[in-house]
């Protein structure tokens, strides 16, 4: 009976936050917290909030992936991207006795130099443009379960004007004790605004509710991950392209069914666990390839590949996920346990 209430009491805190952070896609600010911060999670499609897997700079997915008793580690992040802009995450975390896990994380997104104009289109000064976040988690297990936060600063700069917001996290993440089988959840991104880039500015914050699972196949050297995404809200796929018909002249609009709405709010991945020491990875995000496709022409959107390979030092990891056709986005990841 107890455990009835409290589950509807956090169905319904969760759908009067959905409410108040507006609906998926259109106008919405820092947009770059739904970037994966590290080549693992790229690889596998994007978003894992149930990893079985020794990276404690996960909890950017998860604040509740946040284990790191006995270790003290750091992680680098970079990415490429297109026109002179990159991306950077660099992690580090700590394990104390008397408070737990404790880890912080700064991701810098530079979109690069741009040529300022005025309303005529004379030339003025350069200027820049970024995006930064600042995270600090904390973490607590008890036996099998474990229970994280992140608090975040984000901020956004372009040329003389700036915005900034105070957002939070809440995970929580099981896994059994003797098969690898694992299960997470996260709410994501509540918070208020601090300074807006103008008094009209009504963007909402990117919200998003998960929850996910891993697991093993017996007999098999493959891990299996599942993630639902938004799943506090049903249709956030944009409606195809609208069509004109040619005969009768009539605008008819292409609707997505149910089966296609359903997929854009799950993102599959593949972990091919060639030895203790490399791995393969495989993911798909069926949002991604629903808004990038192409009518005429195949591309990789949405689909994406990796590797991680681990040193008695270093680990090191590449992920890779398509968008253009002549282009995808790269990460690069290396981690290490200082102690």
């Amino acid at each position: 009976m107890i455990f009835n209430k409290k589950l509807t009491f956090l169905s319904i805190f969760i759908f009067k936050i959905s409410l108040v952070y507006g609906q998926f896609g259109g106008w919405s600010s820092y947009t770059f917290l739904n970037m994966p911060s590290d080549a693992f999670t790229t690889s596998l499609g994007g978003q894992n909030i149930a990893a079985i897997k020794d990276d404690p700079s996960l909890f950017l997915n998860n604040p509740a992936l946040n284990q790191i008793k006995n270790k003290q580690y750091l992680k680098i992040n970079f990415v490429p991207l297109w026109a002179g802009s990159n991306s950077s995450t660099i992690s580090y975390g700590k394990y104390f006795n008397k408070i737990g896990n404790i880890s912080t994380a700064l991701q810098y997104l530079n979109y690069g130099t741009f040529q300022g104009a005025d309303a005529a289109g004379n030339l003025t000064s350069q200027f820049k443009a970024s995006d930064f976040a600042f995270t600090i988690g904390h973490s607590q297990k008890v036996n099998n379960v474990s229970i994280g936060v992140n608090l975040k600063l984000v901020g956004s700069n372009i040329e003389t004007y700036s915005a900034l917001a105070m957002l939070t996290d809440f995970g929580g993440y099981f896994k059994h004790p003797k098969k690898e089988i694992s299960y997470g959840l996260v709410i994501k991104n509540m918070g208020a605004r601090l300074k807006n880039f103008n008094n009209n500015d009504a963007q909402s914050l990117p919200f998003d509710v998960q929850m996910g699972a891993s697991f093993r196949a017996e007999q098999m050297p493959i891990r299996f991950s599942i993630t639902a995404h938004h799943i506090h809200q049903w249709d956030i796929l944009i409606d195809q392209a609208k069509e004109r018909n040619i005969i009768n002249n009539q605008i008819i609009e292409q609707k997505n069914g149910f089966g296609n709405k359903l997929a854009s709010h799950v993102i599959i991945g593949f972990e091919a666990l060639i030895s203790e020491n490399f791995q393969i990875n495989f993911g798909y995000n069926h949002l991604l390839r629903q808004e990038l496709k192409l009518e005429n022409q195949f591309t990789l959107a949405g689909f994406s590949t990796g590797f991680l390979m681990k040193t008695k030092k270093l680990n090191f990891s590449v992920g890779s996920q398509g968008f253009h056709p002549t282009r995808g986005l790269t990460q690069f990841s290396i981690f290490t346990n200082l102690k």
